[in-house]
């Protein structure tokens, strides 16, 4: 399966901010700059995310973006999904494409039992486990 850009871009983007106060709103620039990430394609992402209840957008003076929680209780899945239109590692397993072998096709149940799994590692990692792996990783090297 390959994710989209704006999937990669929303995760990047959410790991900047669960990574900064939580006491604080952070404007699309300041985020777009650090992350490297197009302001424009960054407010697409975010007004989906917000949407789905990941981030928190506050309009004026002041305003910004934030986490809606804490990064321990925001799923790797909450902010992919969102951003994904179409999810499934195979023809089969996507909802809007048809494929004319899956009847007698012996590799589907594979692809399914596969597809769950992943599924399973990105509703049951948390962002915040994905910081603690990195500065893990980091101490390693």
């Amino acid at each position: 399966m390959k994710l989209t850009q704006g999937a990669d871009y929303g995760m990047a983007a959410v790991l900047y901010l669960s990574q900064k106060s939580e006491d604080r709103r952070y404007s699309l620039d300041e985020i777009s700059r650090a992350t490297e990430i197009p302001e424009e394609f960054l407010r697409k992402i975010f007004q989906t995310l917000v949407k789905s209840g990941v981030i928190n957008s506050f309009k004026g003076r002041g305003g910004g973006v934030s986490l809606a929680r804490s990064a321990k209780d925001i799923t790797v899945a909450e902010v992919i999904k969102p951003l994904e239109e179409e999810m499934g590692l195979v023809r089969c397993l996507r909802e809007k494409e048809d494929c004319p072998r899956s009847s007698e096709c012996m590799a589907s149940n594979f692809w399914r039992k596969t597809q769950q799994n992943f599924f399973e590692i990105l509703n049951s990692t948390t962002i915040k486990d994905l910081i603690e792996g990195g500065k893990q990783n980091a101490r390693k090297d």
